[in-house]
């Protein structure tokens, strides 16, 4: 795992090292990349602290009360923060509407003779993002050493869905007891749909 790229908070070295002893700052940096958005934690506090700021000046020039212009303030704050999760709802509801369809691509490379690697390599370069791009980052994970249990997990903090807690699952129980994990994978799809 210490082979594998370190998260970056800030682009400053002393703000990096600042951030990263905080805890929130890895739940929106996990955010961030759930949403696949090409942005630091530092970036993001950065842009929220801004618009709370910019509004908070905006309602003073209008000559609202102080604590009108807090408000407006804390609002704006949090407004990226509500974005940001849109953007993570509609993300993980197309990947749950390709999932079912990438479970039969990789069933079908399964039984036409392709590992469960190359099978995966096969979804992450036909399927369009957010699957595509999710299954890639497996794949680098794992061809970079991560061992295919801590990639799935990985994974499966990504993309927060039952659904792929159940993938994860099937794959480290087919693992350890062995059968056929195209039939098994194509019986997931179906139940999943």
């Amino acid at each position: 795992q210490s082979i594998l790229k370190t998260s970056i908070y800030s682009e400053i070295p002393w703000v990096n090292e600042l951030l990263s002893r905080w805890k929130f700052i890895h739940s929106i940096d996990l955010r961030l990349e759930r949403a696949n958005v090409d942005m630091t934690p530092g970036m993001f506090l950065l842009c929220s602290v801004g618009a709370g700021g910019v509004a908070f000046f905006l309602a003073a020039i209008l000559g609202q009360p102080t604590v009108m212009c807090f408000i407006f303030g804390l609002i704006a704050m949090f407004c990226p923060s509500i974005y940001l999760q849109f953007i993570i709802w509609k993300r993980l509801r197309k990947f749950l509407e390709q999932f079912p369809d990438g479970l039969d691509m990789i069933a079908q490379s399964l039984q036409a003779g392709l590992g469960l690697t190359q099978s995966m390599v096969f979804v992450a370069k036909e399927v369009p993002d957010p699957m595509g791009t999710e299954f890639s980052v497996f794949i680098e994970e794992v061809n970079l050493g991560l061992p295919l249990g801590d990639a799935l997990n990985k994974f499966e903090e990504r993309m927060n869905l039952p659904e792929v807690r159940l993938f994860n699952t099937a794959l480290m129980v087919q693992r350890e007891v062995g059968g056929s994990l195209a039939e098994l994978l194509t019986k997931l799809s179906n139940i999943i749909r």
